[in-house]
Parts: structure tokens; C-alpha cells; sequence
């Protein structure tokens, strides 16, 4: 829903580009309704996966942990930034 809309650089402005974090509550084959309406398709996530790797500068979780504890923020260059 927020890519659909672009919404997700509302929040990044809002947020003043800080680290985001990204959870999903799960992927499943085929029908999401299966187990959980929360739950999205492979395809979509595949989709998703394909957005956040052009939009964003993807880093992992200890860096992220290593910029929150130095209290540093990534370079200004790479202000997207996803974990």
C-alpha cells in the first residue's frame, strides 16, 4: 500500500531520512487469505524486493546498530537507507 501511493517518501521527509526498518508479518505461495490477510505473495514480495533494491540503499543490521550507537548518520549522498 505505501508503494502504490509513494507514500514511503512522505515518511522518509517526515523522518528526516533516518535508518527504516521493515518487517513483514509473512509471504506465503499463493493466497494470502490462507493464513493471515497480513500475509503477502511471493510475487509481491518479489516486487516489493525489486523497489526497496531502487529506492533504497539497503544495509544490514549491524550497520545500522553501528550508526545508532555512534550516533552517526549514513552519508548524506546515500540518505535511503533500509536494514
Amino acid at each position: 500500500m505505501l508503494m502504490a501511493f509513494k507514500c514511503d517518501k512522505i515518511v522518509r521527509n517526515i523522518t528526516n531520512h533516518s535508518i527504516l526498518n521493515l518487517m513483514y508479518h509473512g509471504v506465503v505461495l499463493k493466497n494470502s487469505d490462507f493464513f493471515s490477510p497480513r500475509h503477502i505473495t511471493i510475487d509481491q514480495f518479489e516486487r516489493h524486493l525489486v523497489y526497496f533494491r531502487r529506492e533504497f540503499d539497503i544495509i544490514s543490521i549491524p550497520e545500522a546498530f553501528k550508526y545508532k550507537k555512534s550516533g552517526n548518520t549514513p552519508p548524506p549522498e546515500n540518505i535511503n537507507y533500509l536494514f
